[in-house]
């Protein structure tokens, strides 16, 4: 599996305005403001390899600066700082996370829409 281009297997890269997002089956894995540069990531209840791995590839193809991991059945974000962010404890099935001043998600989604195509990345297949 290639950990820096986000797969393609049922997953589609959406921008709306000012927002970016990665959908995976049918559930928005990564949302990206690229105005704030707030990051949230979701995964529906589903705490797969696939989930994980989309979460990761997404902050890897553009320079997100975190990584999502498991501990414990427990879901973790780790900041490129190394400041580790439990999921949402108060909404385990839904297993929701926001990380705010993300600075650098906002910035590496512009770079790389910047230098693609006017038209959305769409891989569904």
């Amino acid at each position: 599996m290639n950990t820096n281009k986000i797969g393609k297997h049922k997953t589609t890269v959406k921008r709306d305005g000012d927002t970016v997002t990665v959908r995976y089956w049918h559930t928005d894995v990564v949302t990206a403001n690229l105005l704030t540069g707030e990051v949230t990531l979701n995964t529906g209840g589903w705490q797969s390899v696939t989930t994980k791995a989309r979460m990761n590839q997404t902050s890897a193809e553009y320079n997100m600066g975190f990584s999502v991991y498991q501990k414990n059945w427990q879901l973790f974000a780790r900041k490129s700082d190394g400041t580790e962010i439990p999921f949402e404890v108060a909404r385990p099935m839904l297993g929701s996370l926001t990380i705010e001043e993300l600075t650098s998600a906002a910035e590496g989604f512009n770079q790389k829409i910047e230098n693609s195509a006017a038209s959305p990345t769409n891989g569904s297949s």
